[in-house]
């Protein structure tokens, strides 16, 4: 099944003539490699070598152990990452969200039958 990720870390390699792709290094998943479109790269004007960010990525995920196939991401967003922790701002996007959840009286639930049933 395609689902999109989050990943965080460095980016430490950008380009390649055939088929573009960025490196990022990351703590949990080591130094991913993602499809990137070449017209992205040839419109940055800042050099994004060596600095943290947030990749939002498109790939596959086995849908039994929720695990991530490296070699299936494409590139969809750069995100600007700052890694400092903010309890005030977690909490202004739970109160954000919670209108959106309040018709939903088991998260668990509801999240277990849009999966399509147990997690193995």
């Amino acid at each position: 099944m395609e689902a999109e990720f989050y990943l965080y870390g460095e980016l430490t390699n950008a380009g390649g003539k055939s088929n573009p792709n960025i490196h990022l290094d990351t703590k949990e998943h080591g130094t991913l490699r993602i499809a990137v479109d070449k017209g992205y790269l040839k419109q940055g004007e800042k050099n994004l070598l060596y600095k943290k960010f947030g990749v939002r990525a498109l790939g596959r995920q086995n849908l039994r152990t929720f695990e991530m196939d490296p070699n299936s991401l494409h590139f969809v967003e750069l995100l600007d990452h700052d890694s400092a922790y903010s309890q005030s701002y977690l909490d202004a996007l739970v109160q954000r969200a919670a209108p959106a959840w309040a018709d939903v009286t088991d998260a668990d639930a509801w999240l277990e039958e849009l999966r399509g049933g147990t997690h193995a």
